[in-house]
């Protein structure tokens, strides 16, 4: 799905047309170079709740304008298991992420336990968003 030119409607149209359960298999799911933002990063870690793809390992979302807001919905997602691995590794490079955002994932992880790993390279992270996720 990298480069697929979706935005935030037309994510949000593909991702409920996914039963549950209807990728068993996944491990790698590669979102980057799209159009949409927060709104459809919200929409598509809202499927794991319905274990669409229970073996997933690695989830990206990497140049997209998702900011704040998109990293708070995947922090959420692995916060609350959302039927993801314990040791899922999530990439937002070059995603507009800040303080804020830093924060939600700190406080994720706290609670997805020491096998979830995020890559949070070139993005606008202060000291205390760095400070937050023990950069």
């Amino acid at each position: 799905m990298v480069g697929a030119r979706l935005d935030d409607d037309g994510v949000a149209e593909l991702v409920a047309g996914l039963k549950d359960g209807a990728l068993p298999a996944l491990e790698v799911l590669a979102l980057g170079h799209n159009r949409y933002g927060a709104r459809g990063v919200e929409a598509v870690c809202g499927v794991f709740r319905r274990g669409v793809a229970p073996r997933l390992q690695n989830l990206s979302f990497a140049f997209m304008p998702i900011g704040d807001a998109g990293a708070a919905a995947v922090a959420a997602a692995v916060a609350t298991g959302a039927a993801l691995p314990p040791r899922l590794a999530v990439t937002m490079v070059l995603c507009d992420v800040g303080d804020e955002g830093a924060r939600s994932i700190a406080a994720a992880l706290s609670l997805a336990g020491p096998g979830c790993r995020f890559q949070l390279m070139f993005n606008r992270i202060g000291v205390a968003g760095k400070s937050a996720v023990r950069w």
